[in-house]
């Protein structure tokens, strides 16, 4: 079975490791402690006899004293041991028992098996005077004035020795089953709190990988997980940057690629357009040309006719062409404006006293409500925009035969002036594409006087240029066309 968490593997990696030393170390002591508790024993038993030599020697202390019994050092020191070292202490001479510790619970001198020596001593086994209770002694025998016979013997219960390993086994064991439970909990906890952050990183990550960048890591750490979740974060901040700078250029490149669709849509409207506008004034030129040359035109008033008709269409030939070439040269984008500063209402007024002649001629009833001021534009441009405005104004009038030029600045950002004529009202439809090149409302094409439908879209590239705007309006009565040049810091400086 695969743990697919990493905390549990974790978990239990830690918690099989620490089961496995409880286990081990409670086995080793099963195995290893009550040996290891004999050898102390015997070290002990050892040393002892070792000491009580020494200060038999030290204190001179000989074997007839030992004999007699009238030396109460010698009873002195051997009672300390004893008591000092929970020993049993025996000096005896072939059966003879010269003396039993206080602590000795039997004075039979047989041993029952040999078990060990240190080359001092003997070590046995040694049962009590009821033989059928078993062995239950450590005994350590070895000489002492051994030119005499003596001998002594040092020892100590095995029950107490057992019972001291069985407890410390027994404790042991409780001991490590609580340790291990413990360990269990902290490995537990300990593989939670470790584990969580890599969980919150590999749940952002997901969320990385789904390009969702909206959540963040809060791990506060200033270890290596702390380091790799900040640097996941930034991770994320860049990736959620590049997207939306993706993003954007995509669509960016679909504006562009549909741009590119609508303009090669326009562009064979615009030749089809254009097809049109040329053919009935080269049709009308190659009638009259075929006229001339023909017996037909034979009286001179009627060759005049034909010539002024000819070189008529020509000239409107020659305006659009001029148009169409002004109108590729603003939208390409490799046309620049020249700009400079000048008075936009004089400006008006001199391209309204060039219109005086057929306003005369038509009755037209002009006025002009211009605000002085200065402005930072293309003047050539903008006489051209205003041009265009009036020829469409004197074309579209009707019998009320007004007309109305306003200049003023809105709100300190722009300087507007707005053409007004009488006439009919725009549907609603075709305000907007009134801009379009070649744009008429009747399905028909048929043409207006003076009008080619390329004029406004040259006035709406103009002002695009200028970064300003145009636009008409209904209004009571008429039609308003409007154009908005810019005031900046520079145009109030000069103003």
């Amino acid at each position: 079975m695969r743990f697919k968490t990493l905390w549990l593997r974790l978990f239990l990696h830690f918690g099989i490791v620490l089961v496995l030393f409880g286990v081990l170390v409670t086995l080793a002591q099963q195995i290893f402690l009550t040996t290891v508790q004999l050898n102390n024993t015997k070290e002990l038993l050892s040393d002892t006899a070792k000491n009580i030599i020494r200060q038999l020697n030290e204190n001179n202390i000989v074997p007839g004293d030992i004999e007699n019994g009238q030396n109460p050092k010698l009873f002195d020191i051997l009672e300390q041991h004893a008591a000092q070292k929970n020993v049993q202490i025996i000096i005896y001479k072939g059966s003879f028992v010269y003396y039993p510790s206080n602590s000795a619970d039997f004075t039979s001198v047989t041993t029952s098996k040999e078990i060990d020596s240190d080359g001092n001593g003997t070590f046995y086994e040694k049962a009590g005077e009821d033989k059928t209770a078993g062995i239950s002694y450590l005994v350590y025998v070895r000489d002492v004035y051994a030119r005499y016979g003596f001998k002594m013997e040092v020892r100590t219960h095995l029950t107490t020795i057992h019972q001291s390993v069985d407890v410390t086994n027994l404790f042991t064991r409780i001991v490590s089953i609580a340790a291990i439970l413990l360990s269990l909990v902290w490995a537990f906890l300990f593989s939670r709190i470790f584990t969580r952050p890599i969980v919150s990183m590999n749940k952002l990550t997901y969320e990385l990988a789904n390009l969702n960048f909206d959540h963040r890591l809060d791990i506060e750490r200033s270890d290596e997980l702390g380091q790799l979740a900040e640097n996941i974060n930034t991770m994320s901040d860049k990736l959620k940057s590049s997207m939306d700078e993706l993003k954007i250029k995509n669509e960016q490149l679909t504006k562009e690629l549909e741009r590119e669709k609508s303009l090669e849509s326009m562009r064979k409207k615009f030749v089809s357009d254009v097809s049109h506008e040329l053919k009935t004034p080269l049709s009308i030129i190659q009638g009259y040309a075929e006229s001339l040359k023909s017996a037909f035109a034979k009286s001179p008033e009627k060759r005049e006719y034909y010539c002024e008709v000819i070189m008529d269409e020509t000239v409107k030939m020659t305006k659009l062409v001029h148009d169409l070439l002004n109108l590729s040269q603003y939208t390409s984008g490799t046309f620049s404006i020249e700009r400079d500063v000048f008075k936009i209402d004089e400006l008006v007024y001199t391209v309204a006293d060039r219109y005086s002649t057929i306003i005369g001629e038509k009755e037209i009833n002009l006025e002009t409500h211009l605000e002085p001021y200065e402005v930072f534009a293309d003047p050539l441009r903008i006489e051209q925009v205003v041009n265009n405005y009036l020829n469409n104004a004197i074309s579209h009038i009707d019998e009320n035969r007004q007309i109305v030029l306003i200049g003023r600045v809105l709100d300190n950002e722009v300087y507007r002036v707005s053409v007004f004529n009488s006439g009919n009202h725009i549907s609603n439809e075709d305000l907007e594409k009134v801009w379009i090149a070649f744009y008429k409302s009747d399905k028909a094409r048929s043409r207006s006087e003076g009008r080619y439908g390329i004029g406004l879209s040259i006035v709406k590239a103009i002002m695009e240029l200028h970064n300003g705007k145009c636009g008409v309006n209904n209004v009571p009565y008429g039609v308003e066309f409007y154009f908005d040049i810019p005031i900046n810091n520079q145009d109030s400086d000069i103003n």
